[in-house]
């Protein structure tokens, strides 16, 4: 808790000239003690900084390995 995380998105320019780097202030945890908050706050932090364009985030990562009904194929 003791730490800051300083956000930061890198957007690729409309005309693909390259990227523009936006830096967030720093996101202070001093004031959280439970883990699950501050999980919560770094989780909003991130969706924060994906929001800034969605459209150029990679979605990678299978966090769904497997399903419940087989015939429900989330990853296609």
């Amino acid at each position: 808790p003791n730490s800051k995380v300083i956000p930061f998105a890198p957007l690729r320019n409309a005309d693909n000239s390259g990227y523009t780097v936006t830096i967030s202030p720093p996101v202070d945890f001093s004031d959280l003690h439970d883990e699950a908050e501050i999980a919560a706050r770094m989780n909003k932090v991130i969706e924060t900084e994906i929001m800034k364009g969605v459209e150029q985030y990679m979605w990678l990562h299978r966090r769904f390995k497997t399903q419940p009904n087989e015939d429900n194929h989330l990853y296609k």
